[in-house]
């Protein structure tokens, strides 16, 4: 037999436990023997400590066996169970304890070693087989629900956690929070030095926010570098910017990648319900919202203001705009020359860029240099540049 010691549970009637002990014995297993003396008793003993299977009696004095299993099987007690009759069994009734998942089970005139050793196996089968299965729910749980990087919850469970903090606040009449952040230079770190040491840098900044967050938050990945705090009790505007100091405090030592000490702020925006929205979209579009005028503010954080709503999603749909202006041709560059002081000949030029936008005609770079920065696009739009500054450059060589 296997020599690793079974911890088994038995409840049946304490003249039959000496029998079940003696076959456990002769069939050679090695065991720890744990006795319930009522049904209650096998339950609580059940739910608490791990168990590699359990034997339940027909009868129990507070209760039969197989009213137990119902509570045993299904109510998230992973413990297979052989089930041994002392009444009348016949076909019917042992259908019925198999479809109520027990591993095996057989009359107590049967009980012996060879029969309560097939049982056993059988048990430990079912275990492992089960066990199994359980690991590998769990595993497709956590794909779709948590970031694989990070462990945190992803962007669906957060909206479900928000979507349950709401409904409950409206029973409640209370407030609840949520916190937009993002990491300020988090492409640089991608571009210049990798992007395992990127992977590493949000490794850090989730072990830093989780000593930050409260219990009965939820700290969340949205993608990328961003990240979100919902803030489901005890969230007032105050709380709300009490928490944001303390990100912002906390991200400010630099992280220590590749033998380099890294300097990465953070930018935050902040929305209160029922303030700023009172659904799980709302308040997520508003924090955001107010996030992007903490970066282009260069502030710490910044909490929602309705009043420059309209500015800022002017910068949204800019910089979702700002996406084709390179592959539809849209960017333009003008050529200012630079006089030498010495004899007033041309000795260079300036590259100037302007983005004819088709809606909004020329838009200066003092507005969309700043949006391709925060939207990682000034590398494309670069590379663009240089690319059309050599050929124009090479244009004006053969004339």
């Amino acid at each position: 037999m296997d020599e690793e010691e079974l911890k088994i549970l038995v409840a049946v009637p304490a003249v039959d436990i000496r029998a079940v002990a003696q076959a456990l014995t002769e069939a050679g297993f090695r065991y720890s023997l744990h006795t319930a003396n009522t049904a209650e008793a096998a339950s609580d003993g059940l739910g608490q400590i791990g168990f590699d299977f359990a034997i339940l009696g027909e009868t129990l004095p507070d209760d039969g066996g197989e009213a137990l299993l119902p509570h045993i099987i299904g109510h998230g007690i992973e413990v297979p169970v052989i089930f041994i009759f002392d009444g009348d069994m016949d076909l019917s009734r042992a259908t019925n304890v198999v479809r109520l998942g027990v591993a095996d089970c057989f009359h107590q005139s049967e009980l012996s070693s060879e029969r309560l050793e097939r049982a056993a196996l059988t048990a430990l089968r079912f275990y492992r087989a089960q066990s199994k299965a359980i690991r590998a729910q769990k595993q497709l749980t956590m794909r779709a629900l948590f970031d694989p990087l990070t462990d945190l919850p992803n962007r669906g469970l957060f909206f479900a956690r928000v979507n349950r903090a709401l409904a409950l606040s409206e029973k409640d009449n209370r407030e609840v929070a949520i916190l937009a952040i993002d990491l300020n230079r988090f492409r640089d770190v991608n571009n210049v030095l990798s992007h395992a040491a990127g992977d590493e840098l949000l490794r850090l900044v989730t072990t830093r926010l989780n000593n930050v967050v409260r219990t009965t938050d939820t700290l969340a990945r949205l993608g990328a570098d961003e990240f979100a705090i919902l803030m489901p009790k005890n969230a007032s505007i105050p709380a709300a910017e009490s928490m944001a100091r303390r990100v912002h405090d906390a991200m400010l030592p630099p992280y220590a990648i590749e033998r380099q000490n890294l300097g990465v702020g953070s930018s935050i925006g902040i929305a209160v319900s029922p303030h700023h929205g009172s659904d799980s979209s709302a308040l997520l579009r508003h924090a955001d919202l107010a996030r992007l005028a903490a970066k282009r503010g260069k502030q710490a954080f910044v909490v929602f203001a309705g009043d420059d709503t309209n500015l800022t999603l002017h910068s949204m749909s800019l910089a979702s705009d700002l996406r084709n202006a390179v592959p539809e041709k849209q960017l333009v560059l003008y050529y200012q020359p630079k006089i030498s002081t010495e004899d007033g000949t041309v000795c260079g030029v300036e590259a100037l860029t302007r983005w004819n936008h088709p809606e909004h005609g020329m838009v200066p770079p003092d507005t969309f240099i700043p949006l391709a920065e925060q939207t990682g696009l000034i590398e494309p739009l670069t590379q663009w540049l240089l690319e059309e500054a050599a050929a124009q450059h090479r244009s004006w060589k053969r004339t």
